[in-house]
């Protein structure tokens, strides 16, 4: 049997002491590596933490033909997330994780339709009119105001959907009747909005 090496003899607990320094030093090294980015100004930090330390909200986002991590983080921003962290799933290619620190833990379904709105609204700006509306449609009823009906409604319009948009809006022009002083004051705009288009529709 050929051996490379022959007749070794190496004093390895002898010269224990050598190598814990070694070993230290390496360790000391490590920390102050790890605490100098860590409080650096514009450095980059020591540890990736994840929402179980930072808290936010993780969103699973599966579409049809997945997006380029810029559009998907351009989309974002217009919806007032300023810092997301796009990760695509290595198992499903078609998924993005994204992680919203912006946006409170979903627990109950309130949160989880204003989670699914905001999905809604990403999926209208990347174009992805199909799904938008099947998920704006979903929650239309459900989520407190009138924004999930008019944003459904303006995407009917957009994809020429004239007879179903009039529907929708409608119902807002009904519920506008019962909404208190304040909340029509704050959406003007949107209100102001949705009667000039029910009012073209109209003629």
């Amino acid at each position: 049997m050929f051996n490379l090496f022959q007749n070794i003899h190496i004093d390895w607990l002898g010269k224990r002491k050598i190598f814990i320094a070694f070993s230290v030093f390496i360790m000391l090294a490590g920390l102050a590596s790890t605490i100098g980015r860590q409080y650096t100004p514009g450095g980059t930090d020591a540890f990736n933490l994840g929402v179980d330390f930072k808290g936010g909200t993780v969103v699973v986002a599966k579409f049809r033909e997945r997006p380029a991590d810029d559009d998907i983080r351009a989309a974002l921003h217009k919806t007032g997330i300023a810092d997301p962290v796009i990760q695509s799933s290595t198992d499903k290619p078609d998924e993005a994780l994204t992680v919203i620190d912006a946006l409170p833990s979903v627990t109950g379904q309130s949160d989880r339709d204003r989670a699914t709105l905001l999905r809604a609204r990403i999926l209208e700006d990347l174009k992805r009119n199909d799904e938008a509306l099947a998920l704006y449609g979903d929650i239309a009823e459900r989520v407190p105001g009138d924004e999930a009906r008019c944003r459904y409604a303006a995407l009917l319009l957009k994809v020429g959907k004239k007879a179903e948009a009039r529907r929708v809006l409608e119902d807002v022009e009904h519920r506008m009747k019962y909404i208190d002083r304040h909340s029509r004051v704050e959406n003007a705009p949107m209100y102001d909005w949705a009667m000039k288009e029910l009012s073209g529709l109209r003629t």
